[in-house]
């Protein structure tokens, strides 16, 4: 089971890393639902932050908005989950910026 589960992490961390943010981000969701106790759970709330944010940015305008909404309610959930998480500076950039780009 950890074999599988570690398969799957690296799986979606070359998604993550090929630019294929959708796919990354399905791909670290349905790890999460698989594997609920996953050793990974911080790095994947993470990635799926970063994921939203750079599929925000790349998308057509009608979508962005959701889209950062996303990124915000990821962020959220790894706040809430590791409030001491070494991953909070990077992915707080990205909520903030996420938060800028719902002002305008």
């Amino acid at each position: 089971r950890h074999k599988l589960e570690t398969k799957s992490y690296n799986t979606s961390l070359l998604y993550y890393r090929m630019r294929d943010y959708q796919a990354a981000i399905t791909s670290f969701e349905n790890l999460l639902d698989e594997y609920p106790d996953t050793d990974y759970k911080e790095e994947v709330l993470f990635y799926i932050t970063m994921a939203y944010y750079e599929y925000a940015e790349k998308s057509i305008f009608s979508k962005q908005t959701e889209r950062y909404e996303k990124t915000i309610e990821a962020y959220n959930n790894l706040l809430y989950l590791y409030p001491e998480s070494e991953y909070l500076k990077d992915a707080g950039e990205a909520d903030e910026n996420a938060r800028k780009k719902l002002m305008n």
